[in-house]
């Protein structure tokens, strides 16, 4: 087995970092541009085109990206993932075993998201059904759950880039030798 680890070559103008900066950017704002587009202006390119040139630029992103830091779109966003770990870590499913990796790592897995993804239908349909859960909730706060959901992403990319390079779980770990790749 070769020490050496290729991390490819190539990319945009034949620098990868420059592509990988692009999508880290562009991505969330794509994202949040079509949800604005379908909510503000019902699906009309033309109309959000409009609204760009009226309002220039920099006006245009401070009224359509919404409060990433919204309470009521972490508390779903939050308490959804909670729920979803809970059911990742106690809901019984087959060992799974991944291909064994270039250091001799095999990842382990426990095969339960079929399961998990039925439990989350019938208790979102159940919680409706009783009232406790307004389906409506997360229609109304779509753009900020978008906004939040990025803002948790690119923090959680963070974490793991430190975490990876600094207190590795396994032996497969390294660096690109630039940060924004190995975030990527």
């Amino acid at each position: 087995m070769s020490e050496s680890v290729s991390f490819g070559t190539g990319g945009l103008l034949g620098q990868r970092w420059i592509g990988s900066l692009i999508l880290l950017t562009a991505t969330p704002l794509f994202a949040l541009t079509m949800w604005y587009i379908c909510f503000e202006h019902s699906g009309s390119v033309v109309s959000l085109y409009n609204e760009m040139v009226s309002l220039g630029w920099s006006d245009y992103f401070a009224k359509a990206i919404p409060d990433p830091f919204d309470p009521v779109a972490w508390k779903i966003m939050l308490s959804y993932m909670a729920f979803e770990l809970f059911l990742m870590r106690c809901v019984p499913g087959e060992t799974f075993r991944a291909g064994l990796t270039a250091t001799g790592h095999t990842p382990v897995y426990i095969a339960n998201g079929v399961q998990c993804y039925i439990i989350s239908i019938v208790t979102l349909l159940a919680g409706f059904y009783t009232g406790y859960i307004p389906l409506g909730l997360v229609y109304d706060n779509m753009g900020k759950l978008l906004a939040a959901s990025n803002v948790f992403a690119l923090c959680l990319c963070a974490f793991l880039v430190f975490k990876g390079l600094n207190f590795p779980s396994t032996k497969d770990f390294g660096s690109s030798g630039s940060w924004i790749i190995d975030f990527w």
